[in-house]
Parts: structure tokens; sequence; C-alpha cells
């Protein structure tokens, strides 16, 4: 299996869902970002950085 087949295996195992979200602009979209990130905090999920962990804008 490949690695796309594995990632597909482990979210259906953990029952991971994926989902996207269309905001006016980039500024929006950071904070929707960090309020997602702050309500599932603590829940054992990774990402690269947790909620409200930058001090400024440090996405590339």
């Amino acid at each position: 299996m490949d690695a796309k087949g594995w990632a597909a295996l482990a979210m259906r195992e953990a029952g991971l869902w994926l989902c996207w979200a269309t905001t006016a602009d980039r500024a929006t979209a950071v904070e929707l970002e960090d309020h997602v990130l702050t309500a599932l905090h603590g829940q054992g999920l990774w990402n690269l950085r947790g909620p409200s962990a930058r001090g400024g804008d440090q996405h590339p």
C-alpha cells in the first residue's frame, strides 16, 4: 500500500473526517484556523502548531 492508501486507512480507523471551508481572505482563514485549533485543543490531534501559537502571522 502506498502512503495515500495508508493515510486513508488511518483516517477511517481513527474515525476522522476532513472538510474544507472557504473564507473571504487570508486573515479570515487564519482566524478560522485558530478557532478550530482552540476548539480541538487537547483532543490528541496532531498539528504543526497549536491554537494562537504565533505572536504574529507566521504562515508562509
